[in-house]
């Protein structure tokens, strides 16, 4: 087993300590690599990124990253779930044609049903919101924004209820990276058909799960528009 495999293990077992027990009663020494003051689910997902960079054997440091992971990592979370789904139409700020909100994916979990269909099980910390279109058209829809992080990978899809697409399913729009510099990675796109006025829309931010935190982020800041054209 590589250095940075038995490295990122013990830190998995500190953050696994650290969920458990008291504060005052985790080892020293154990957990050097995992940042520190994040809460459990961000150190313990801080742990899996730094296994998966073995460059020698990133098949095998995958594999155990997720069988050695704590709970706090693979814990599912539902975005439609009452209370969970959140009102554009009530948070954001509307000008004009565009309703707009600046929030973020930093607080919910990271494994999530709503699979996006332009990237397959790649997604997670997800967040849904409700918008009500007021005339019948189509919607453009972006967090091409300065308000959002420029590192955050966000991928977004919009569909007419909060659920699982199944596999073919469409969407009413998908879109991935289609951002302009520095935000590369954010996100715009136009839905495929007309949304009729009066008809909710459910529009869902991911973050893109990169292997490790070198390349862009899964959580941050977001600035989420949409536009009725």
């Amino acid at each position: 087993m590589s250095a940075p495999v038995r490295a990122a293990l013990a830190a998995l077992l500190a953050v696994a300590c650290r969920a458990s027990d008291p504060p005052a009663d985790v080892p020293t020494g154990l957990d050097a690599d995992v940042p520190q003051g994040l809460p459990v689910d961000a150190a313990a997902e801080a742990a899996v990124d730094t296994l998966v960079v073995d460059a020698a054997r990133p098949d095998v440091a995958a594999d155990v990253a997720m069988d050695a992971a704590p709970d706090a990592v693979l814990r599912p979370y539902d975005p439609c779930a009452p209370g969970a789904v959140r009102d554009l139409d009530a948070v954001g700020t509307r000008v004009g044609a565009t309703t707009r909100v600046v929030a973020d994916n930093r607080s919910v979990g990271r494994m999530g049903p709503l699979d996006a269909p332009c990237a397959r099980g790649m997604v997670g910390h997800q967040v849904v919101f409700r918008y009500v279109p007021r005339t019948t058209t189509r919607l453009r829809v972006s967090t091409n924004d300065e308000a959002t992080d420029a590192r955050l990978d966000t991928v977004v899809f919009a569909a007419l209820t909060c659920a699982p697409i199944p596999d073919g399913g469409a969407a009413l729009g998908c879109s991935d990276d289609t951002g302009d510099p520095p935000r590369d990675h954010a996100t715009t796109f136009v839905t495929d058909a007309n949304v009729r006025a009066g008809e909710p829309v459910f529009i869902v931010v991911s973050g893109f799960l990169h292997a490790t935190r070198e390349l862009f982020e899964s959580q941050g800041t977001f600035s989420l528009s949409v536009t009725e054209q």
